[in-house]
């Protein structure tokens, strides 16, 4: 017998980024969004803290997929694509990119340099212990916000040949998040569509996690990790 916990979303939940670049209209390559209708993930065990600088487990990640996003993609092909940077440029030991405009977080705040170079620099200082060290960002690694212009330049402390690529798939945290670490375990202050105000109940047993849209979809959404089942 298998013990399950299941994720389940009611909403546009998967397609709220091909929304967003299709203009809001719901449909893509001649297919129509099932808006509104229930989408269902099987977590095989509680994610824990979703604190995306802390965590290894792979449920965790799932989850924080939905609520934050990196400066650059990759689709299914491997093809490196924008996220929140809208251009890029690097060399094996700095990385330059420019942030899309007017991006805004979760809790309706802007998304600065500033703030995606804090992200770098807390993940690339050794002594804060990320989990995300060396996974996206190497160790040493630092980064300067320019707010006017919206650029980020990173420099690492040894050459690394996809230094560009792996920075830009560092999960960013907000700016009330990166001052509250403690609000990450079980909240989220996300750059991502998704925003999740709270958790409520005991784990493992239940977990509920009401998202809503936060950039361009007004569907209501709610994941909700139900209470183990054999299966």
């Amino acid at each position: 017998m298998k013990r399950t916990l299941t994720l389940t979303a009611v909403g546009a939940l998967a397609l709220a980024l091909a929304a967003c670049s299709s203009g809001g209209s719901g449909a893509t390559n001649g297919q129509t969004f099932a808006n509104g209708k229930t989408f269902t993930m099987v977590l095989g065990t509680d994610p824990g803290t979703l604190d995306p600088d802390f965590t290894a487990i792979a449920s965790a990640g799932q989850v924080d997929r939905f609520l934050y996003d990196s400066l650059l993609n990759v689709d299914f092909s491997g093809t490196v694509s924008s996220g929140l940077a809208e251009k890029w440029e690097g060399t094996t030991t700095t990385a330059t990119y420019t942030l899309r405009k007017n991006v805004t977080c979760a809790d309706g705040s802007k998304l600065t340099a500033s703030v995606v170079a804090d992200n770098i620099n807390f993940v690339g200082d050794p002594k804060n212990a990320s989990t995300a060290m060396g996974l996206y960002v190497p160790p040493g690694t630092t980064a300067k916000g320019d707010d006017a212009a919206g650029t980020v330049t990173v420099t690492a402390a040894a050459p690394d040949p996809f230094l560009s690529r792996n920075v830009g798939g560092l999960m960013i945290v907000c700016d009330k998040g990166m001052k509250d670490r403690t609000q990450l375990k079980t909240g989220s202050v996300g750059s991502g569509v998704w925003s999740r105000p709270s958790v409520h109940g005991s784990r493992p047993i239940h977990r509920t996690i009401s998202i809503s849209p936060s950039k361009c979809s007004t569907t209501a959404v709610q994941l909700s990790t139900q209470s183990p089942q054999l299966m």
